[in-house]
């Protein structure tokens, strides 16, 4: 609804007074006064406005912006933070023309807090936790706000969020994950009992809907332990990286258990560790995920290599038949250790790109990377 409104709204014309146009400039000077790099940005302009005008393009710059505000939640984003509605009843109320060019820096402001929110993340990482090393790519305000004036507003403001495919995957799995909470959720819980090929009863029928819900399994009315569920059982072990053995034992209860709320937060978080990897990757890169426990190569956007990985101790007993060592460019981490299955230290590995997010990737005897 917001966006619609927004593609109707204009601002109402302001008299080409003299008075009026002193007005605002000094109202846009005392706006920026204490942000030198708007004022730079606005002293090169002569004061002119980017938003306020009554002229098309200054309508179109924002509409673009209160169509990305409506957006926003789509990307994660806190909609009180941006909520369009309040930024139209704002520029409303803004009548004369001091007020108006109050209302030029608050949108120049607005603009830019989204284009570093929805490009780099709303947080700090290093601030998240003292143990996350990463450098957050930065971008210069003033480049984005020239970029985006010798642009298509809708589609610079677009362009800002991480275009790669897990980034979309990501979307889409929240917005699943939002309307299956909206028709209720996965429904009930499965029995902390372990479950195996070949049983029955209430306890089955449970699993087999909490699967279907989530997704992993067609509909069935099967109240036995078969064959279709228990494939059902490891795609979902695959899918969160346990052992994939078909039995729902106590750690694939505690995961099938998990609230559908506490999966779209991880979703959520997912989605704000991608936009801190928001840079070219290059067309050969390593991509560990966290998440899926999964470590894959890259290669022109084709995932041509796709392992498990674990991050951290070796807890599940899986071993991996070799391990090679992949080292691209750049150092990030000096602390990375890497082990055989046989618990032999293979060495410390230290020049890792931000392109990943772990070592070591394990492949199989005679497989080259």
């Amino acid at each position: 609804m917001a966006a619609m409104v927004a593609m109707s709204f204009v601002l109402g014309a302001t008299a080409p007074v003299q008075a009026q146009v002193t007005a605002f400039r000094q109202a846009v000077a005392e706006s920026v006064a204490m942000d030198d790099e708007l004022a730079a940005f606005y002293r090169a302009r002569d004061f002119a406005s980017i938003w306020t005008g009554s002229d098309e393009l200054a309508q179109a710059r924002r509409n673009a912006l209160l169509g990305a505000f409506a957006d926003a939640p789509l990307h994660g984003l806190p909609a009180e933070k941006f909520d369009p509605n309040a930024l139209i009843a704002r520029l409303q109320s803004a009548k004369t023309a001091y007020e108006q060019g109050a209302m030029e820096v608050e949108l120049s402001e607005l603009f830019l807090t989204y284009a570093r929110d929805v490009q780099t993340g709303i947080l700090n990482p290093n601030g998240v936790l003292d143990a996350i090393k990463r450098e957050v790519p930065v971008h210069d305000r003033i480049e984005i706000l020239n970029g985006f004036l010798t642009a298509d507003p809708v589609q610079y403001l677009r362009s800002l969020a991480p275009q790669s495919a897990e980034y979309a995957r990501l979307m889409r799995s929240k917005m699943r994950l939002e309307h299956q909470i909206a028709r209720g959720g996965w429904g009930e819980t499965v029995p902390e009992a372990t479950l195996r090929p070949g049983d029955t009863g209430a306890a089955v029928v449970a699993l087999r809907n909490r699967l279907i819900a989530m997704g992993f399994m067609e509909r069935s009315v099967t109240a036995t332990y078969d064959a279709t569920l228990q494939a059902a059982v490891q795609k979902f072990q695959e899918y969160n990286g346990l052992t994939p053995d078909g039995v729902a034992g106590g750690s694939t209860i505690v995961e099938l258990n998990r609230p559908i709320e506490d999966r779209l937060q991880s979703v959520i978080v997912a989605m704000e560790r991608e936009r801190w990897l928001n840079i070219p990757r290059g067309e050969r890169h390593i991509w560990v995920n966290l998440t899926d426990f999964t470590a894959k190569i890259i290669d022109n956007d084709i995932v041509t290599f796709e392992t498990r990985s674990v991050i951290g101790a070796n807890s599940s007993g899986w071993k991996p038949t070799l391990t090679w060592v992949l080292k691209p460019y750049t150092i990030i981490c000096s602390s990375i250790q890497v082990f055989d299955s046989g618990g032999n230290r293979l060495g410390r590995v230290c020049d890792l790109t931000i392109r990943c997010v772990c070592i070591p990737v394990s492949l199989p005897k005679g497989r080259q990377p």
